[in-house]
Parts: C-alpha cells; structure tokens; sequence
C-alpha cells in the first residue's frame, strides 16, 4: 500500500514538474517581448526584436498579440490584422486577444467583425466588462440605444470603474433629450476618472442649452484639464455669445485664432459678434475666412452680404446674398435681405 501510493505521488509530481517546465517556456518569450516594448529603442528596432523572438518561436500566440497591438499603435492596422487573427489561431482562448482583434477591426472599418470578436471576448469570459462597453460603443455609433444601454449596463456591472462605460451611456441618454439622466451619467464618468475632458464638454453642453451658469465650470475644469484644445475654448465663446456677453466671447474667439488662425466656426462667430455690435468692417474679414475654408457656408455669404447691406454697399451685399441662395435655394431670410435691396 505505501508502495502504491509512493509510486502514485512520483507520477503526479513529475507530472506537474512538466507543467511548470512547459509554463516557463511558454513565458520566457512574453517577458522578452514584454522587456522589448517597455525598452527606450524606436519602434522599428523593438519590431525587429519581436520579428526576431518570433522566427524562435513561430508558434507562440503572444509573441504576435504583442506585435499586433504595437502595429496597431503605429497605425499599421493590416499588418496588425494579420497578426491578431494568427494569434487568435494559435490560442482561442484568450478574452484579451478577441478585444484587440475587435480593436484592430474597428480601425479597419470591419464593424460586422469587431461585433463578433467582442462577442467571442464574452464567451471566453462573461466577467470582461472591457467587452461589453465595446460592444455598448459600437451599439452607441450605429444609434442602436437599447442595445448599446443594455451592453454598457452589462460593463457597469462587472467593474463600476469603467469610465468610459459611463460616458457613452450619457452620450445615448442626451441624444434622447433625457438631459438630467445624460448629466448623472457623465458626472459618474468624472467621480471615476477626475480628468475626463470630454465629460466635463459634454455637461457644459447640455447646462449651456438652457443658459444655465453651471456651463461655465465644467467648461473652465476642461479647458484647465486640455488648455491647447479648442474645443472647450470654443463651447465656452458659444455660452458667452448667447448669453449677450458678447466681448467675452469674443475674446475667446480670439484665443482660439491665436493657435488656430483659419478655425472656420470661430472666425464666423467672430464676425457675427462684430456685426452684433454694429462694427461692420471688422467684422468682414473673419466672414471672408470662413467662406476660404468652406465655400459652401451659406450663413458666412448671409453674414457677409448683410455687412455689405449694413454699409451701403447694395451691390457688393446683392452678390452675397445671390451666392447664397444658389447655395440653399428658397431660404426665407436671404430672399428678404434680397428683396429689400430692390433691383
């Protein structure tokens, strides 16, 4: 009896030697890689090293997991693909592979294929709430609200610290009108992740369509947080304007020409505050810009030939508002403008 059971516990411990040894093996290889993408080498040095790692071991799924998503980082999103899907091919099993092969999909435009790989990432793993948002994001940009909801509900439920699971449901609920829900949704995305820009732009949107003061400190904490984007920059202009607090605005405007000189919706919105307060020459100039870098920019025409109008120069001002009405025939306030003018 003792015999037996020696002899058992031998086989089971040789057994699981191998396991280890196999284990070892298989992970030497990833710490290689994982040593070459931390390493301060340049991109194309740390590819040949993995190029290396893997002519060793052509059939370690890693090694290419690792080199997909270094390729998709560079942008290089075919060589990524065929990458991900051979690693995919070697280990079926990985969540994480799915997700970057998801990724990698979407980069390529193949939403259908990033579908499926999301989906195979939840049954490799139905705790991964990575891939639930995924999917609730895809769900969010095909305007699919339900879903997109059920899916990022799903990723709260598995990791309430997913940020960006927070926001997208607040990007779904403020293109329904529910702006109080949206606005809950995106301050849970800030308790989260304090420097959330895109939160912080978004609820200031939604205070400042109803003029509501509390648009000005999200608007200030993201212009804070992104100083060089002007995004915030300009949503803040945009409040002012409308608030009649016109210089303000203006000098927002004007900060953004500073870094940005032919930013088309700022260099318009300066020359509707112009024109708003009656300086028609200064205003001219910045219409002029928005027509050179969209000739289409109907409202740009309209502002322009009003200046004209507004300066007694009715051919000057007839010439802009025929221009824009061969852009958007039948518009109600140009025909006026137009037919004030006389012949």
């Amino acid at each position: 009896m003792n015999i037996t059971l020696s002899y058992k516990t031998a086989v089971l411990f040789i057994f699981l030697l191998s396991i280890f040894v196999t284990s070892c093996k298989n992970n030497k290889p990833d710490a290689q890689a994982t040593a070459i993408l931390n390493s301060t080498a340049k991109p194309d040095q740390k590819l040949r090293e993995l190029d290396a790692l893997i002519e060793k071991s052509p059939n370690n799924a890693i090694l290419y997991y690792r080199r997909a998503l270094m390729n998709n980082d560079l942008k290089q999103y075919e060589v990524a693909k065929a990458d991900i899907e051979k690693a995919v091919s070697l280990d079926s099993t990985k969540s994480d592979y799915y997700i970057a092969e998801g990724d990698i999909y979407m980069n390529v435009l193949y939403s259908k294929g990033a579908i499926a790989s999301y989906q195979k990432a939840i049954l490799c793993d139905t705790t991964n709430g990575n891939a639930y948002e995924k999917l609730g994001e895809l769900a969010y940009y095909i305007k699919d609200r339900e879903t997109s909801i059920t899916n990022l509900n799903a990723a709260i439920r598995h990791d309430r610290t997913m940020a960006k699971a927070w926001y997208f449901k607040g990007l779904n609920y403020s293109e329904t009108g529910d702006n109080r829900v949206a606005i809950s949704n995106f301050q849970k995305a800030i308790d989260v992740n304090p420097n959330y820009f895109d939160a912080y732009l978004n609820i200031g949107v939604l205070y400042a369509g109803d003029k509501d003061k509390r648009a000005l400190d999200y608007y200030n904490t993201a212009i804070q947080l992104q100083p060089v984007n002007p995004a915030a920059l300009y949503a803040r202009g945009l409040y002012y304007q409308n608030i009649d607090s016109i210089q303000l605005a203006i000098n927002d405007y004007n900060s953004i020409l500073k870094r940005i000189p032919d930013y088309k919706s700022a260099n318009y919105n300066l020359g509707y505050c112009y024109f708003s307060l009656g300086q028609y020459e200064k205003a001219l100039p910045y219409f002029t810009v928005a027509i050179e870098k969209d000739p289409g920019y109907v409202e740009a025409y309209y502002g322009r030939g009003l200046c004209y109008e507004n300066l007694k120069k009715n051919e000057l001002a007839r010439a802009e508002f025929k221009k824009a009405l061969q852009l958007k025939p039948g518009n109600k306030d140009v025909e006026r403008e137009l037919n004030g003018l006389g012949k």
